[in-house]
């Protein structure tokens, strides 16, 4: 199979202090045989900003044709989304397929309602954290966020991802795209998350705490998943507390799954050269 690319989302990382994105995901998977990217991107800055730091990192590792698969979560399906399309970076002919899980294809509501005020605040903040003994990857999330560039966020919204991203962002022929959505019922809902879970229920329906479900589907939609956004990668708000939902067996068999798609698809290219060999030349 042709290598994995792990692309977190807003505000991602690799880890923060306790926290952990794709948590264990990259080391499940090498173990099970494939290869796998998880590179850093800005965590606040522009969908098209962030899809050329993941393209320029696909290229540093692999070169600038080997064809990959599309493993993004939340913002991170959308940077991958603008790096295949015709009209952003036109990368699609070597992605094989884009899987989105909990992507806000159509936003999300909660970009909406976090006030431009609170942003130079949460910059001011990040800046003095960026100071602290924390570890390497600690210092670089807090320092980046510190650096004011939240175009992200603002393009998160509804409006404009409904009046500008989409429409301006076709998918690519070549790319075959699949989306997933995490849903979380009442009893489900950890604390942190309630408000925003009720708030986003009342106004867009089924939900994970920070994307609505239908906002969450672009392409094949595969299915809801019982748990929450940060869940479905093995993020934990409180660390160290089991998740009901197993994110390593979700993404060993979403490789497994695609890793069988690749060999279908080469073994019907082999037979249709074959039979093109046979074929009288005129």
């Amino acid at each position: 199979m042709q290598p994995i690319i792990l692309a977190h989302g807003f505000l991602g990382f690799r880890r923060f202090l306790l926290w952990k994105h794709f948590d264990g995901v990259a080391k499940a998977l090498r173990k099970a045989g494939y290869t796998v990217l998880q590179p850093l991107v800005h965590p606040t800055d522009s969908i098209q900003n962030r899809a050329s730091q993941l393209d320029r990192a696909i290229r540093a590792a692999y070169g600038p044709d080997e064809p990959v698969h599309i493993f993004g979560h939340s913002m991170g399906g959308l940077d991958a989304r603008f790096m295949a399309s015709p009209n952003g970076l036109n990368q699609g002919h070597r992605i094989r397929t884009i899987t989105t899980i909990g992507t806000p294809h159509h936003g999300s509501p909660v970009a909406d309602w976090i006030p431009e005020l609170l942003i130079p605040v949460f910059c001011g903040g990040a800046y003095i954290l960026s100071n602290m003994p924390f570890d390497r990857d600690s210092r670089r999330l807090v320092g980046r966020i510190g650096e004011k560039r939240f175009n992200g966020l603002r393009q998160l919204r509804p409006n404009y991802i409904e009046g500008e991203f989409n429409p301006n962002t076709p998918d690519h022929p070549a790319v075959y795209y699949q989306s997933y959505a995490g849903c979380l019922d009442e009893k489900r809902v950890g604390f942190p998350r309630t408000f925003s879970w009720r708030r986003m229920k009342g106004i867009a329906g089924d939900n994970d705490g920070m994307v609505p479900v239908n906002s969450a589907k672009w392409g094949e939609f595969r299915g809801e998943i019982s748990a929450d956004h940060g869940a479905l990668v093995g993020l934990r708000i409180v660390p160290f507390i089991k998740s009901h939902h197993n994110h390593i067996a979700f993404f060993l068999d979403l490789a497994k799954e695609l890793s069988e798609r690749d060999a279908r698809q080469a073994s019907h290219t082999t037979a249709q050269l074959n039979e093109e060999l046979k074929s009288p030349h005129e």
